[in-house]
């Protein structure tokens, strides 16, 4: 049975439909209109904030990762090249062998990749918070647009670099996702070279 309260156009935007829900629960009781947009405001430029940080941690998370598959596969390798140059000429060892030295740096490129320096965006002209952007101005220039930046304006332009920062933060996982893929069967391959070159 239908309710009596049910809304009368059920077919509307989402942010039509959540004026009601939003209304309630972030308007503090007895506040007056007058400190509402101060107080969203205050909220969306920590939560961008929040958004940096976060972003920022990712990114040297991913890069941690990338630095120790590189160190990981340089000792696979010297280790491999040693066995190599000690253990014998038999088929198995050189195939073997050159094959995970091989697949290692695949891996290596990957994960080299992941720590290369990249940008996507500069964002919009006069973006603030943009390194990009700001590199291109002039210590007096970017100034100048700071001091005349409102609090919305600064929290977009936060917002729009945060885009193109998780770019690159989705590139570089990309890439640590690839360097693994050939990691785990270079591994295999150093292990074996091992192995096949002990003495009997």
């Amino acid at each position: 049975m239908k309710s009596d309260n049910a809304p009368t156009n059920p077919t509307g935007t989402a942010a039509q439909l959540a004026q009601p829900y939003t209304a309630t629960v972030l308007a503090p009781p007895n506040a007056s209109e007058a400190s509402a947009p101060a107080a969203d405001g205050a909220i969306r430029f920590k939560f961008v904030g929040l958004q940096v940080s976060y972003y920022m941690a990712q990114m040297t998370i991913g890069e941690a990762k990338a630095g120790g598959i590189l160190a990981f596969l340089a000792i696979l390798s010297s280790v491999t090249a040693e066995r190599l140059r000690t253990g014998g000429t038999s088929a198995e060892i050189v195939v073997a062998g050159l094959l995970a030295i091989g697949l290692s740096v695949v891996a290596s490129v990957f994960a080299f990749l992941v720590i290369w320096p990249r940008r996507t965006g500069s964002g919009p002209e006069g973006n603030v918070f943009s390194w990009v952007r700001v590199s291109r101005t002039t210590p007096a220039q970017h100034v100048g647009l700071l001091m005349k930046a409102s609090e919305e304006q600064l929290t977009c332009d936060v917002a729009v670099s945060m885009v193109d920062i998780a770019l690159i933060i989705r590139k570089k996982y990309r890439g640590i996702r690839h360097a693994l893929a050939a990691l785990i069967p270079a591994t295999a391959l150093h292990v074996l070279t091992w192995v096949l070159a002990s003495p009997a």
